[in-house]
């Protein structure tokens, strides 16, 4: 097993530590705003709470994670595997379609979040996000 094998799966294996986040501030935000349309029938404006900058800030956080360390790491891998000598032109082959793909994935993840934490600016939330947002791992 390479070195960035190696490095690839320690950080998938941390990956929950950046989706849990996301997924008790996805669940916050879609229970309020049930909450609120079984509580008002009318739904002119959408003013987003406070604390929807939780769920920007762990989307934005997860983008950064997966954009700058895990992508790299799988990109690697499948190079390194793609270049031993035993790796059939049909692997190969694979190897350069999952790359694509996951480069594809992370673009399309990154300008979801890009919309998401747009909204939470267009609500004045930036403090919450400012003073909450990690540094990038290395």
């Amino acid at each position: 097993m390479t070195e960035n094998s190696k490095n690839l799966q320690k950080h998938l294996l941390e990956n929950v530590r950046y989706l849990k986040p996301i997924e008790a501030a996805y669940n916050n935000v879609l229970s309020s705003l049930l909450t609120s349309a079984a509580n008002d029938n009318s739904a002119s404006t959408l003013s987003l709470p406070f604390w929807f900058s939780a769920f920007a800030v762990n989307l934005e956080n997860y983008v950064t994670y997966a954009q700058n360390i895990i992508e790299p790491l799988i990109v690697a891998s499948l190079s390194e595997e793609s270049g031993k000598i035993s790796c059939s032109t049909t692997q190969q082959s694979a190897n350069n379609c999952v790359q694509a793909a996951i480069r594809s994935f992370n673009s399309n993840l990154s300008e979801v979040a890009l919309q998401v934490i747009t909204l939470s600016n267009e609500n004045g939330n930036n403090n919450w996000r400012y003073n909450n947002r990690k540094k990038p791992l290395s």
